[in-house]
């Protein structure tokens, strides 16, 4: 499918021309450059946070261990806590225990947020954990995995809202672009000619289909000499190839060889 040089130019025209889709592509923009300064923000503020406070035990496959691993009682040793990070008001907590395996007491550690299960812990003194290839986590407490994830669907919810606004602003100039570039070029009988002062002129047509139906459009056009045109002359359109039904006025910058 041979497709006319159209440039990108033109697809800007027709996105400014219509007040409210310009106004929607360019709130998506700039939500688009905001989201990715967010990223690249909160990204250094996770990894500097990550350096700072991951240990080796902040990378144990939780679920492998769980599945795999054998159980046994610990004896909680004492609960630490991260003050410099604070998650609705509270602080991570560091359970540190200890689990006897093949007659050798080993020390470990389990990063939570869970304030209330680590208390009940606590009082009781000793927890259930399963340890396998040299790691362990405690059963039944979850596991605090940082902040990193809270700032990924805050991240991945900005760019959908950028791509939405990209979508709803640019999308029906996209369209209209794409058919002055690959559209069929066809003949359609003008119904009615509408001059709208400060916008310009309101066509309205209708053309054949190749299964003998009739397509009725219409579209505005900044093209003064079609007032020189009346009722039941002939306009020429670009037509769609995948569905005839949908068509544009070509516009009087797109030379039709």
């Amino acid at each position: 499918m041979s497709k006319r040089n159209v440039s990108l130019s033109v697809f800007f025209k027709i996105l400014f021309g219509n007040i409210t889709n310009s106004v929607l592509f360019g709130f998506g923009v700039v939500s688009m450059a905001f989201s990715f300064l967010f990223i690249v923000i909160t990204s250094l503020v996770v990894i500097s946070t990550n350096s700072k406070n991951n240990k080796d035990y902040d990378d144990y496959d939780v679920s492998l261990i769980l599945e795999k691993g054998i159980e046994v009682n610990a004896n909680v040793v004492a609960i630490d806590t991260i003050k410099n990070i604070k998650i609705n008001e509270r602080n991570p907590l560091v359970v540190v225990y200890n689990y006897e395996k093949d007659g050798e007491w080993i020390t470990d550690r389990f990063k939570t947020i869970d304030h209330i299960k680590t208390q009940e812990l606590f009082e009781d003194g000793n927890v259930p954990v399963k340890y396998y290839n040299g790691e362990s986590v405690i059963i039944g407490l979850d596991r605090y995995s940082g902040i990193g994830h809270i700032f990924l669907f805050i991240n991945f919810g900005l760019i959908l809202w950028s791509f939405l606004l990209l979508y709803l602003g640019g999308g029906k100039p996209f369209k209209t672009y794409n058919l002055y570039k690959t559209g069929i070029v066809k003949e359609a009988e003008i119904d009615t000619i509408v001059l709208f002062p400060n916008k310009g002129i309101r066509v309205t047509y209708h053309y054949d289909l190749t299964d003998g139906y009739v397509a009725y459009g219409n579209g505005f056009s900044k093209d003064y000499l079609l007032l020189n045109k009346e009722s039941g002359d002939k306009v020429k359109i670009f037509v769609d190839r995948k569905k005839e039904s949908n068509s544009v006025l070509v516009p009087s910058y797109i030379i039709i060889h």
